[in-house]
């Protein structure tokens, strides 16, 4: 259950902002939407919107844990609002810039995973699964397999993240650290019982034949 009342509260606000912006996109008034867009920025995570289109995800990032540490209630705004622009842009026929929004929103939602995994989840798991079926269909950048691989395992969809896992790896040069974070993930699995393997679709016996497989890289 969502215990912080500050969380709860900018949650409501985000409910009501994004309410707004699907009655305005429904009327094809994408102006109108990208005014509340751009307000939503300042109002609730107190950034300029246009900042926020020119800067890398990254220092956006930054930019709102400049002061304090980065609560999760700003993260999970922030990619909530990407992808609430990704979805803008695909209306607009700008697949161009809705995948780059769909990318700041999926690695900002990874930020959030890491700090907070149980709340991010609870909120943004059916919005995260968009923003990855959205992304599947094209070159995914390091970064952005790295945050489905991570997702995957946080949902338990054990099965998949190991595919992801072994997409990476075959696809990157440099392996030692993926070779460790590998190694990591399958001990991770392996801490865990069998009922929850089985339902991650990744019995026992596939979780050793794996590890083994990542240790053969060494």
């Amino acid at each position: 259950m969502i215990k912080n009342d500050l969380l709860a509260i900018k949650m409501k606000q985000l409910s009501e902002i994004i309410t707004k912006v699907l009655s305005f996109n429904e009327d094809n008034n994408f102006g109108e939407s990208h005014l509340v867009i751009n307000e939503a920025y300042r109002q609730l995570i107190g950034l300029n919107s246009d900042l926020v289109e020119k800067l890398p995800y990254e220092d956006t990032v930054n930019l709102i844990s400049a002061y304090e540490s980065a609560e999760v209630v700003k993260l999970i705004i922030l990619a909530e609002l990407f992808k609430l622009s990704s979805d803008l842009n695909y209306l607009e026929e700008n697949s161009e810039k809705g995948l780059s929004n769909a990318y700041k929103s999926l690695n900002v939602y990874r930020k959030a995973l890491e700090l907070d995994n149980e709340t991010t989840i609870e909120i943004c798991e059916d919005n995260i699964d968009k923003i990855v079926e959205r992304v599947r269909d094209y070159e995914i950048p390091l970064e952005g397999m790295l945050a489905i691989f991570k997702y995957e395992e946080a949902v338990g969809r054990f099965d998949k993240a190991e595919d992801m896992f072994f997409e990476i790896l075959d696809s990157t040069e440099e392996k030692s650290e993926l070779i460790q974070e590998g190694i990591n993930f399958y001990n991770r699995l392996l801490g865990k019982t069998e009922e929850e393997l089985e339902e991650g679709n990744l019995p026992k016996d596939e979780v050793e034949d794996g590890l083994q497989r990542v240790q053969n890289y060494i």
